[in-house]
């Protein structure tokens, strides 16, 4: 099956402070945006949640619902932004957080529900592991569907926004 899929994305780093030991305080943005005109098949669509989309929420556990169990079917028009405070706790391994995650995906290119979640987490950086971070997040839905389904901690592994 072919399809297209088009998708925007920017991100913007402002260092706020450096301590005596070089650890920088950074603030970041995220947004990004993505279509998919041609009706993708569902494993391949846009869904939202955890790490990376919408902290707060489960792993696909924002997106259009069809059928009798309201089956998350993925979407064909998403956008989703952050803002994170990162900052020094300990030494060069541990790192805190503060952000502010935004999402929707829709059937098609038009506005729903927009989710907001905030929240707070940490990054543990382990020489042994590469400088891979390991991230844990606790994230706070604001607003949400009633068909979303949540999850206030997301954890990851290489991957930290």
């Amino acid at each position: 099956m072919d399809y297209d899929r088009v998708q925007f994305g920017w991100s913007a780093y402002q260092q706020i402070s450096e301590d005596l030991l070089g650890r920088r305080s950074v603030l970041s943005f995220h947004a990004e945006t993505g279509d998919d005109p041609r009706k993708a098949p569902f494993y391949d669509r846009f869904y939202g949640g955890g790490i990376g989309t919408i902290r707060g929420f489960e792993y696909w556990g924002v997106s259009p619902r069809s059928g009798p169990f309201d089956d998350a079917v993925g979407g064909d028009y998403y956008m989703n932004g952050s803002i994170q405070y990162e900052f020094p706790l300990a030494e060069d391994f541990l790192r805190g957080v503060v952000f502010v995650d935004t999402a929707d995906y829709e059937p098609d290119w038009h506005y729903g529900v927009i989710r907001i979640a905030a929240g707070f987490g940490v990054r543990l950086v382990l020489p042994f592991l590469g400088k891979q971070p390991l991230a844990l997040d606790f994230g706070l839905p604001i607003t949400q569907s009633r068909t979303d389904n949540l999850q206030v901690l997301s954890f990851s592994f290489g991957f930290s926004r």
